[in-house]
């Protein structure tokens, strides 16, 4: 998934990228950004595996051959600083947030709205690749992420919220295509490792369930995910 991701991001910015037919040199022109400062903002759509956060909504469902699907679809909003520490890397404190709801309905039960949210500030370290309009950039890095869940039954009115935090590892790729002097196209992908472990309430209770086979498991907000970004790079 993440490949072909990839691959439309890098025909994506090799198409829109103009032919400026500059004068002065690659070369020059790369030294010139060294020390710059930029930023990127934009939108994301990321298919997450939360597996133990999956079983736990298995479990609501009434019918014993209803499943969630492990993988499903979560939106994504971002903001990346990024300094160019010389022509061949730059570093980048991203800012991602990553947001999902379900709502599930059992005749006995009522309307179960589960909602969790999770920051995602990433420190990266990017290779960079500058052309005549266009950069390339792929690299990785380490983040402390958090995440938070919030669900409420309709029927009986129970409310719960809960939070974790854990260490991730993010790896990317993306993509800029000059729409000026200091304005780009963003266009990423990038895939995420996260273990946010033992999710616990307000009083500090760690957040349990029974599985469908009846096993005991603590909930965590562990995950991978795949997702593409598409934003504006302003360059200072």
């Amino acid at each position: 998934m993440l490949a072909r991701t990839a691959a439309a991001v890098v025909s994506a910015v090799l198409i829109a990228s103009p032919v400026t037919g500059q004068t002065r040199s690659g070369e020059q022109e790369t030294s010139e950004r060294v020390g710059s400062f930029g930023i990127a903002a934009g939108l994301g759509v990321t298919e997450a595996d939360a597996s133990d956060m999956v079983d736990y909504l298995n479990t609501y469902l009434a019918a014993s051959d209803e499943r969630m699907s492990r993988f499903t679809t979560a939106t994504e909003f971002f903001a990346a600083p990024e300094y160019r520490l010389s022509g061949m890397f730059s570093l980048t404190l991203e800012y991602s947030y990553l947001l999902k709801s379900y709502e599930l309905s059992r005749w006995d039960y009522g309307t179960l709205t589960l909602t969790y949210g999770i920051h995602m500030p990433t420190l990266m370290l990017q290779r960079v690749v500058d052309g005549d309009g266009y950069a390339f950039k792929f690299g990785g890095g380490l983040g402390w992420y958090f995440g938070s869940m919030s669900e409420k039954l309709s029927v009986y009115g129970a409310e719960r919220n809960a939070r974790s935090s854990g260490p991730a590892l993010a790896l990317d790729i993306e993509g800029n295509s000059s729409l000026g002097d200091n304005l780009s196209v963003y266009l990423g992908a990038d895939a995420r490792f996260a273990s946010l472990p033992e999710l616990k309430d307000g009083d500090g209770r760690t957040v349990t369930f029974h599985d469908r086979s009846g096993a005991g498991r603590t909930l965590s907000l562990s995950f991978f995910s795949a997702g593409i970004k598409l934003g504006l790079l302003y360059t200072f």
